[in-house]
């Protein structure tokens, strides 16, 4: 019997019965023995309209996608996603999105739209039954992912290529054969899809150990996205993919999975890695601040002194971790936050609001305003240098320089 929170037992008891959890929820426990942090997705043969009807005196029902079924139900502090059962029909080129949706009364019927068998498990509410109408239970216990329509699943929609890698890289799972196979033939398939829905999956990958605690889970994503060919359709900036990066993202702390384009970035052997990394998280939609992030990390490529480092440091301290994970492709950065530990043991500055001088003292130096700016970094960039506080009067003298 799968837990279920009390909330989710009142709208069963309200439609007396025929609302089901399917998906993460039910496939965790199962797995697992625990849920873990999945939603609660809920599906039934009821329709939007009735949803609405019944539930909105005592939840807040709120739209999701009305046209494919699909509504956002909270109810004593616990939010819930239903979806009417239903069957999709899709264009061809595996765009993503259903070109027609049929609604439906059976879960045998609502469990063949779905991707995969592990996915497709059902549990009834009321009667606290197992529906495992496509073979999922058999599946999990082998740990592998397997489609629910064939080579078909993957031609209706190319993002479910990412998500098989996502599913079997997470919950430690391999591919079955045959979704292998269809998954390398059918790599393509991704072009068709948007940078944005590429990304979101990529990210999961990326960070897929941190969801279920799987060792290395990330690792094994990547490696299994190279073995099936996708890397080359992600983007038109072709990715440099080798495994031994590897050594790199095993110890890189969670937040810093994204550097795994930095470590591509190198294996390009450009001079300038900055444009690579530009076009290429540009292409994948990345916000601009995460692009901004990589480009400043790609600058300690060539870093080989101490004194460029902690110039480098201090414009972004927080990322001392994550410079110091580079290192595997320049050792000299392994020290990157010991130096950042000395400088803030000596109480160095490490930014212009730091220093002891500031818009007074320019004032009342007559200092130009088109050189304030510069001024003051001109004071910081010293103290940086020689790695000390410079004193109120030293820091004067300097701004003398530029009257």
């Amino acid at each position: 019997m799968i837990p279920v929170p009390r909330s989710l037992r009142k709208i069963a008891d309200i439609f007396d019965g025929g609302i089901y959890i399917v998906g993460g929820y039910v496939r965790n426990y199962l797995a697992f023995g625990s849920p873990l942090t999945t939603d609660v997705d809920i599906c039934g043969k009821f329709t939007t309209e009735e949803i609405f009807s019944r539930l909105s005196s005592c939840a807040k029902v709120l739209p999701v996608n009305p046209r494919i079924g699909t509504l956002k139900i909270i109810l004593d502090g616990d939010e819930y996603e239903y979806t009417t059962f239903r069957k999709d029909s899709y264009p061809i080129g595996g765009a993503h999105t259903p070109s027609q949706v049929e609604f439906v009364d059976s879960v045998q019927e609502d469990a063949l739209r779905r991707d995969f068998t592990v996915n497709a498990i059902y549990y009834d509410v009321k009667k606290n039954e197992i529906v495992d109408p496509v073979g999922g239970i058999k599946d999990l216990d082998e740990k592998i992912i397997k489609t629910v329509n064939g080579k078909k699943t993957f031609q209706e929609d190319g993002l479910r290529l990412l998500r098989a890698v996502r599913f079997a890289a997470s919950l430690g799972f391999e591919l079955s054969p045959e979704c292998f196979l269809w998954a390398s033939s059918m790599a393509t398939l991704l072009k068709d899809i948007s940078s944005m829905r590429k990304r979101v999956e990529l990210e999961l990958i990326l960070t897929a150990d941190d969801k279920y605690g799987v060792k290395d889970a990330h690792l094994k994503g990547l490696e299994l996205m190279s073995d099936l060919g996708l890397f080359e359709y992600l983007s038109a900036t072709e990715i440099h993919f080798d495994k031994s990066s590897f050594s790199v993202l095993q110890y890189s702390p969670p937040n810093s999975r994204l550097d795994f384009f930095i470590r591509s970035a190198v294996l390009s052997n450009d001079e300038d890695p900055k444009p690579y990394i530009r076009n290429l998280l540009t292409e994948l939609s990345f916000p601009t601040k995460t692009i901004k992030e990589q480009i400043y990390l790609s600058e300690f490529w060539g870093v080989t002194k101490r004194k460029e480092l902690i110039v480098l440091l201090a414009k972004r301290p927080d990322l001392a971790d994550r410079i110091s994970a580079l290192s595997r492709y320049n050792s000299f950065l392994i020290c990157a936050k010991d130096v950042l530990g000395e400088l803030i043991d000596k109480n160095v500055p490490l930014n212009v609001s730091e220093l002891d001088v500031g818009g007074e003292d320019l004032v009342s130096l007559d200092i130009p305003k088109t050189a304030r700016s510069h001024a003051l970094n001109r004071v910081l960039e010293t103290c940086l240098q020689e790695e000390r506080r410079l004193t109120k009067d030293e820091q004067i003298n300097l701004l003398k320089s530029f009257k």
